[in-house]
């Protein structure tokens, strides 16, 4: 199962001296694989185990294989759906 958001506010970038651009993410189902993006940690710390912004991001990057710099660009519009449609997989 995989979700699609359409992003509002696309992403371009440059691919060397080629430019691409992002307009939609897709979702996959969170795997055992992506949690190697997650501190060792999370589930020893105070604040019960919750994902910091930073590391929302690298665990939306290993389940879409978008690099962090990448992602970085993401206006907090697109970003706030993307994030309720993480939370239908966890």
């Amino acid at each position: 199962m995989e979700k699609i958001v359409k992003l509002q506010y696309p992403i371009t970038y440059k691919d060397g001296e080629v430019e691409k651009v992002v307009s939609e993410i897709k979702l996959c189902r969170l795997k055992a694989k992506h949690l190697r993006s997650l501190p060792d940690n999370l589930q020893d710390r105070g604040d019960s185990g919750k994902l910091s912004p930073s590391e929302t991001l690298k665990i939306l990057g290993a389940m879409t294989g978008i690099s962090i710099e990448i992602l970085d660009e993401l206006d907090f519009t697109d970003l706030t759906e993307i994030f309720k449609e993480m939370q239908s997989f966890l």
